[in-house]
């Protein structure tokens, strides 16, 4: 079998390794490969620097490069280590995500495109960015992203309690003040709405506890910090509705497990969801940053006891299909 080195932005949580790489690493293994990660750093220097001195210096421990592609300042490692994989004559997969990739390209396609082309194979999860690179003649190939549903059982109840969801990062990607004025909004119809926001803080924290504060909705949101992805699915099954306010999705790995474990959901139309998702038989779908129809999306949730048993049902249904069993053969073809 071969051996591999997955690179990226890969830490240590109680949950193992993070993100889809961490992932993947962890499913690898399972299935018997010699699997190597790279980096556990958060610090944005000390990571390139750890990737590349692995690659370099323990050329003769793999065979395969596995490298997740971002945009902007995150691209800058993928340029190097495409270049180093080619003159050590290693096979690299250029795994390509994130929200902002089309964006990003769109500005810069000069630097971008001779980069991925010297990668030896293409992937993203994303039909949306797939699409998008066909189009510029890059051979891009889709292969989803996947979740242990083992992780999430189905264990949502519909009962009479209005408590929302939101489990992202607090930053401007994920639009977290939609969330909380969406709640502002409903407060007059319905006292008794909480919502509790789950993720770690990049950089909007502050300015949301300030919202919540001017809005008076301090009995009604609980933010709660990060909380490790296998405690998630019990949290999912507590409340009533999930909203994802997110502008940017290049798979929707929130939307998938909170999809497996049933609660209902209420999401922006970006990215790779409208490709995923069907609206009204598996989750509500409103325009990016339209307040008004997220709100009546909720609205539409709560007044409908037999849309919400629907849309959890079939949402799960779909999820199921995001499982590793579904998509370990297609990785078993790339790395033989």
């Amino acid at each position: 079998m071969k051996r591999i080195v997955i690179c990226g932005a890969i830490y240590d949580t109680p949950s193992g390794p993070s993100g889809q790489s961490g992932k993947l690493y962890t499913a690898l293994k399972e299935e018997g490969y010699t699997v190597f990660k790279k980096s556990r750093f958060k610090n944005k220097i000390l990571r390139p620097l750890d990737i590349l001195f692995f690659i370099i210096f323990n050329h003769k421990k793999y065979d395969i490069i596995i490298m997740q592609v971002a945009s902007y300042k995150a691209f800058i490692i993928n340029v190097l280590t495409v270049f180093v994989g080619r003159i050590l004559k290693k096979q690299t997969i250029a795994l390509i995500e994130g929200g902002a990739f089309v964006e990003f390209y769109s500005k810069y396609p000069r630097f971008v495109f001779p980069i991925l082309n010297k990668a030896n194979i293409l992937l993203s999860p994303s039909n949306f960015i797939t699409n998008f690179l066909n189009d510029k003649n890059l051979k891009v190939t889709y292969l989803p992203n996947f979740i242990d549903i083992q992780k999430f059982a189905f264990i949502w109840k519909p009962n009479n309690e209005i408590k929302l969801l939101w489990v992202r990062a607090f930053n401007d990607v994920y639009k977290p003040e939609m969330a909380i004025n969406a709640v502002h909004k409903l407060k007059t119809m319905f006292p008794e709405i909480t919502l509790t926001m789950v993720g770690p803080d990049l950089g909007k924290l502050k300015h949301c506890k300030h919202l919540i504060k001017s809005l008076q909705l301090t009995d009604q949101i609980t933010i709660t910090g990060p909380i490790p992805n296998n405690h998630l699915n019990s949290i999912y099954g507590n409340h009533t509705i999930y909203l994802n306010t997110t502008s940017y999705e290049s798979f929707g790995v929130a939307l998938v497990e909170a999809a497996c474990s049933g609660i209902p959901i209420v999401t922006t139309n970006v990215g790779e969801i409208p490709y995923n998702w069907i609206h009204r038989e598996e989750i509500l779908m409103v325009k990016d940053n339209n307040l008004e129809d997220f709100v009546s999306q909720i609205l539409a949730l709560l007044k409908d006891r037999d849309l919400q048993l629907k849309l959890s049902q079939n949402a799960r249904n779909k999820a199921e299909k995001f499982d590793w069993d579904h998509v370990k053969n297609t990785w078993y073809q790339l790395l033989n």
